[in-house]
């Protein structure tokens, strides 16, 4: 029988995912929420909570979910990469808890912590990010796309090394999708498509936009957690990542997911300085309005991303649970059945829930 474990942000996607795939291992499950109870979102998980599984919500209760738990998944995060980050929630959600969470998990003895933290701390604006393995943070510092959620990752991932005692593990996790995303770039995209009737193309559509299927996300958490438990490396970072084919925002999962759409162009040289401009006015009179920051637009529509998964793959072991045909398969059906009305949150900033 598998250690106690407990999930910390089970509300979020991978969380989701996460809790199907351990559900059944027969290991007491610990699921904390923020705010709202725990939400069954996938049809698999639509079922009677069984006894094996403790629901915990709001901060009071993060000990008493992490109490008597071997491994501690913290899926929590404040994701803002808009034009005008909340700096403060960054702080607060992406470093203060997981240093509140360090102090807690070495008070209870937990062996090991996963936590999530993003690709994007190793990513530069300078073209192309192509074929790097796990990389120092403090190399890409000055040129980030998303400086200010970065820098709150890259701290959190500062704190988990200086956790003795206690096995961590940053998972590097990029843009994902799949069944029950509200807030990925492919929602992004079918809410524009749903709205206009068609889907602008900015480009030349030769961008490389890295994502992976949050399936093989989840199944890799737990693949790492158990090398972890088995190795005597204390600290450990690595990007999560899969087969998912690798092309530009609207040639790879996009199309496969919703086939032909009608399209219309728009040069990158025109639609990006207007973009830019828009941004520079609104950062000068400090307009918090809700579109992406230059650094997405740029990262989706013109920069080629391509993380290694050599460590993942070789020292970790891992092979994606999903082929790329299955996590579509599994995934199409979702993204055409969904109403977008309902969801009011974008890719590029998501409350912690």
């Amino acid at each position: 029988m598998m250690s106690p474990i407990c999930i910390l942000g089970a509300n979020s996607l991978i969380g989701q995912h996460l809790y199907t795939q351990l559900v059944g291992c027969g290991a007491k499950l610990n699921l904390w929420t923020l705010q709202d109870k725990f939400q069954d979102r996938l049809e698999s998980n639509q079922n009677v909570v069984p006894q094996n599984v403790s629901i915990f919500s709001g901060t009071s209760e993060i000990a008493s979910a992490i109490k008597d738990c071997d491994v501690v998944y913290n899926l929590h995060e404040y994701t803002d990469l808009s034009n005008l980050p909340d700096e403060k929630k960054l702080y607060e959600h992406n470093v203060k808890f997981v240093r509140d969470l360090m102090n807690m998990c070495k008070e209870e003895g937990t062996k090991v912590i996963i936590h999530l933290s993003s690709s994007f701390v190793q990513c530069s604006g300078k073209w192309p990010n192509v074929g790097n393995r796990e990389k120092d943070h403090k190399d890409f510092v000055f040129d980030n796309p998303y400086p200010k959620y970065s820098k709150s990752k890259a701290l959190a991932e500062e704190l988990l090394k200086s956790c003795p005692g206690v096995k961590t593990l940053a998972a590097r996790v990029g843009y994902i999708y799949g069944e029950g995303d509200e807030n990925g770039i492919i929602c992004d995209m079918i809410k524009v498509q749903k709205k206009l009737k068609w889907i602008p193309i900015i480009g030349d559509n030769k961008g490389a936009v890295q994502m992976a299927y949050v399936g093989n996300v989840s199944a890799a958490l737990i693949k790492c957690k158990t090398t972890m438990e088995e190795k005597g490396e204390e600290h450990e970072t690595v990007n999560i990542v899969d087969d998912t084919p690798i092309n530009s925002l609207y040639d790879g999962v996009l199309k496969d997911l919703m086939g032909d759409t009608p399209s219309h162009s728009v040069p990158f040289w025109l639609a990006y300085p207007i973009f830019f401009l828009i941004c520079w006015v609104l950062q000068i009179l400090k307009i918090d309005f809700p579109i992406p920051s230059t650094g997405h637009f740029y990262m989706l529509c013109r920069q080629w991303t391509v993380l290694s998964n050599y460590r993942l793959r070789l020292f970790f072991d891992f092979k994606p649970r999903y082929s790329y045909n299955e996590a579509i398969k599994r995934s199409k059906t979702y993204y055409n059945n969904i109403d977008f009305d309902s969801f009011n949150s974008w890719s590029w900033r998501t409350e912690p829930r």
